[in-house]
């Protein structure tokens, strides 16, 4: 299990994901602030869900974050409007930073459509509207919001201490002074982060960045 010390420079590394950890900190901070004027139940609800994405990026990184962002979106759809897409949008979200949830997070979402529904006391026509604004969405993100690669590596020490050593021509069982099973989360760990698909992508950008800088 790492420590927290190695937590920390892990998610700092991400530095998108250290963002967001520290903007949904403050967001349970000021949900909380809000609700002592309105005293609406919803904002306890929305502190306590913020604080809860905070600390699952903290412990699990993207695949916390992307649990605890469809927890949240499941549970908004009962709160907000059927033309309100914040819970589809965070599903997108969850899916780009974990692709392996794509099925499941979609069925759930389904599955908790017509509950919604009922609960929000909406037409039948209101879910067609919904499925569908819901496909132009995920239409222009797939087509439009290209992602791409960090202009330079984001990396943690540990990643360019496997790197350094992969670049010197050892195999993943001589690095040290990691275990061959270390070495392999820790590359994947890495390509997730700076969206490579193989192994030898990521170490060919790594030599590259470190020539250019030498």
């Amino acid at each position: 299990m790492l420590s927290v010390s190695k937590k920390i420079q892990k998610l700092k590394a991400d530095r998108a994901f250290f963002i967001i950890f520290i903007i949904h900190l403050l967001l349970a901070f000021f949900h909380l602030v809000y609700s002592f004027r309105t005293e609406h139940w919803q904002c306890y609800v929305r502190s306590a869900f913020c604080l809860f994405i905070a600390v699952s990026i903290f412990l699990f990184q993207r695949p916390g974050f992307s649990v605890s962002i469809l927890l949240y979106a499941y549970t908004l759809l009962y709160f907000n409007n059927f033309y309100n897409y914040t819970s589809f949008i965070m599903l997108i979200f969850a899916i780009i930073a974990t692709p392996k949830l794509t099925i499941p997070a979609l069925i759930i979402y389904g599955a908790n459509l017509i509950p919604a529904l009922v609960y929000r006391q909406n037409e039948l026509p209101t879910i067609g509207i919904h499925v569908l604004n819901c496909i132009w969405i995920t239409a222009f993100i797939e087509q439009v919001v290209i992602k791409k690669q960090p202009k330079t590596l984001q990396l943690t020490d540990d990643e360019r201490t496997v790197l350094s050593q992969l670049a010197e021509g050892k195999l993943q069982k001589e690095v040290e002074p990691f275990t061959q099973n270390q070495v392999t989360q820790i590359l994947k760990n890495a390509m997730n982060r700076n969206m490579c698909k193989t192994k030898q992508e990521l170490l060919n950008l790594f030599i590259k960045e470190n020539h250019a800088s030498a």
